[in-house]
C-alpha cells in the first residue's frame, strides 16, 4: 500500500524549492520559522527596498476563501507590501486554483494580495514592482521582530 505524504509534509518540502527560486532571481529570501501564529506567512522577501509576504501552498484542491482570509489577516498588520500566496502547479489537482468565492474575495480585497504557480512567481514580482522606488529609506511600520526568526534574514543583507 502506497504511503501519501501529508499536505502538511509536502508543503514544507515546497518552501525550499520557492526559497532557491527567489534567490537565484535576485530576491533576497528567508524561510520563517513560526509554530504557531504567523498564520501561514511561510517566506519574507525583498525586492528593490519592497518587502515582500509568501505563503506557499501544496494542494490538490483549489485555494478556498478560508485560506485567503488568514493571509490577509497575518498580512494586514503590516503596511507597504506585497502579500502572494504562491501554489504548487505540477500538485494541484483542480482545474482551478481558487475556488469561486475565494476568487471573489480576492478581487474585493483592499490589500495587495495575488495567487500565482511558481513558474508565474519572478516575473509577478518583478512586473509588480518594476517601477523603481523613490530615494528613500524603506520603512517598516507596526514591524514585530520577536514574531519571526529574522537571523538568516539579516544575515544576507
Amino acid at each position: 500500500m502506497e504511503k501519501r505524504i501529508s499536505n502538511y509534509k509536502s508543503g514544507h518540502d515546497f518552501e525550499p524549492i520557492i526559497l532557491k527560486l527567489l534567490e537565484t532571481n535576485e530576491i533576497i529570501a528567508s524561510e520563517i520559522k513560526v509554530t504557531q501564529g504567523d498564520n501561514g506567512i511561510d517566506i519574507i522577501a525583498t525586492y528593490n527596498k519592497n518587502i515582500i509576504l509568501i505563503q506557499c501552498k501544496k494542494v490538490e484542491k483549489a485555494i478556498s476563501i478560508h485560506f485567503l482570509r488568514n493571509f490577509e489577516s497575518a498580512i494586514s498588520r503590516y503596511s507597504n507590501l506585497l502579500g502572494i500566496i504562491v501554489y504548487d502547479k505540477d500538485y494541484l489537482k483542480s482545474k482551478e486554483h481558487l475556488t469561486k468565492k475565494a476568487e471573489n474575495w480576492l478581487i474585493s480585497s483592499d490589500l495587495n494580495v495575488k495567487v500565482c504557480n511558481e513558474t508565474e512567481l519572478i516575473s509577478l514580482i518583478k512586473d509588480y514592482f518594476s517601477v523603481e522606488p523613490e530615494e528613500k529609506d524603506l520603512v517598516i511600520t507596526n514591524w514585530k521582530s520577536d514574531e519571526f526568526n529574522m537571523r538568516g534574514f539579516l544575515l544576507k543583507m
